[in-house]
């Protein structure tokens, strides 16, 4: 149920929950908003981005609408693989300690590779995806390489995914994406899981050129 003047964004995340159902007891497709910021919120208004500090608005699961006028952002590749709309064909596993480098469709796009997967202990891992300004991911306000941190043995409403911020200046996870030669953060360091993902360039047809790789091999090229 919801109310008639409820955003679609509303309608879409509530619906996603029901076509994701329950395993487990719990919600196959969880939340990804900070639960205890929505009961307790800071003073000001109830706007979507004051609790998506998680996933920001790279995730329709953790932010209902960017711009109230404008259609809701998509599922970021966890929800899509949680729902099966990513085929296995297009997921590359990356381990840690091996250097690759890949070649990445928009995930609005549906086509291709979408998603490199980095796997870690108990469970927790990385997802690289492509955001570009097509499709459904025309509302971003930024495009690039996205890096999300996934645990998922934490409660649901507590950051069960985590967008990285290459550019934390701009509020709200906004401009979150590393693109290729700029911004403040050039490349994606995991020091614990030894592994970095840089993106290296975006091509006329909207996919983008990563690669996997370490941070000794980072600084050795960076020392060249």
């Amino acid at each position: 149920m919801s109310v008639e003047n409820a955003h679609v964004g509303h309608v879409v995340h509530d619906m996603l929950h029901a076509l994701g159902g329950i395993k487990d007891r719990k919600r196959v497709i969880p939340d990804l908003y900070d639960f205890k910021l929505q009961s307790n919120p800071p003073p000001g208004p109830m706007l979507p981005e004051v609790f998506a500090i998680h996933t920001g608005p790279w995730d329709i699961m953790s932010q209902h609408f960017i711009e109230r006028l404008q259609p809701p952002p998509a599922p970021s590749s966890f929800t899509r693989l949680r729902l099966g709309w990513i085929a296995p064909e297009q997921i590359v596993t990356v381990n840690p300690g091996e250097t690759r480098e890949l070649v990445l469709s928009p995930l609005a796009s549906g086509k291709g590779v979408l998603v490199v997967r980095v796997p870690g202990a108990n469970g927790r891992h990385l997802l690289i995806e492509n955001w570009q300004k097509i499709g459904g991911d025309a509302v971003q306000r930024s495009t690039g390489m996205l890096v999300l941190e996934v645990d998922p043995s934490r409660a649901e409403g507590s950051a069960i995914v985590r967008t990285v911020d290459a550019n934390p200046s701009v509020a709200n996870l906004y401009a979150a994406p590393f693109r290729p030669g700029a911004g403040e953060h050039r490349h994606y360091e995991n020091t614990a899981l030894g592994v970095t993902a840089i993106p290296l360039e975006t091509a006329a047809d909207h996919s983008l050129r990563i690669m996997i790789t370490t941070p000794k091999h980072t600084r050795q090229e960076a020392q060249k």
